[in-house]
This record gives C-alpha cells, sequence and structure tokens, in this order.
C-alpha cells in the first residue's frame, strides 16, 4: 500500500528488508503491531467511557474484537466452573479463542519481561 508520504523505492527497500527479516523478527513485530493495536483500542474504550472498570473496558474491547456472540462465548469460557461435557461443534471454536487469547496474554507478559 503506498502512502503519500512514502515513495514506492522506500517502499520497496522496506518490504524487501521484511522479506529478509528472521521468522523471529516478524512475530515479534506482529506482535508489536498486536500490542499497539490493542493498547490504542483499550485507550478509546476508556476516552468513551470514563467512569468504566477494568473488567467493563475489557468487556467493550472482546466485544469490539470478537462481536457480541463470540465474545459472550469467551466469557463464559473464561469464567470458573463446575466440569460439564461439551457440546462437539461450536467448543472447538471457544476453546480455539480462548487458547489464542491465553497464548497473545503470555507473548505481552514475555515481551514487557524482555
Amino acid at each position: 500500500m503506498l502512502t503519500p508520504d512514502t515513495s514506492k523505492d522506500a517502499l520497496g527497500v522496506q518490504f524487501d528488508r521484511l522479506r529478509r527479516a528472521r521468522t523471529t523478527r516478524r512475530v515479534e513485530m506482529a506482535v508489536e503491531l498486536e500490542t499497539l493495536a490493542r493498547e490504542l483500542a483499550l485507550a478509546g474504550i476508556r476516552a468513551s467511557r470514563p467512569g468504566a472498570t477494568a473488567e467493563q473496558v475489557e468487556h467493550e474491547y472482546r466485544n469490539l474484537v470478537f462481536g457480541l456472540e463470540l465474545a459472550e462465548k469467551v466469557r463464559a469460557e473464561k469464567q470458573p466452573r463446575r466440569e460439564t461435557p461439551k457440546p462437539d461443534g461450536a467448543a472447538r471454536e471457544n476453546d480455539l479463542v480462548v487458547r489464542m487469547e491465553d497464548l497473545l496474554e503470555r507473548i505481552r507478559a514475555e515481551a514487557q519481561r524482555a
């Protein structure tokens, strides 16, 4: 994507460097971008709801990212509950989202320690 402040040559150099970057560096950059996007979204939510608690802000963030239906499923999965058998189809989707969220949280924590 060409932006008004970047020439085609500069953009070519940037893409060339991205192509040559090690996989670990590309993952680091992706995590940094995801973290920045998350922080910006959370700041926007806090600004639009000044009295909201951290839990309410997180609730709104999940609604924004996952949509209302899936966010509600994620919230239900993250709540402590009794062991009950899960139905087949939808449970796999919920489990995947919860595992992805947990993985991102661990990656963010590791990045902050580094």
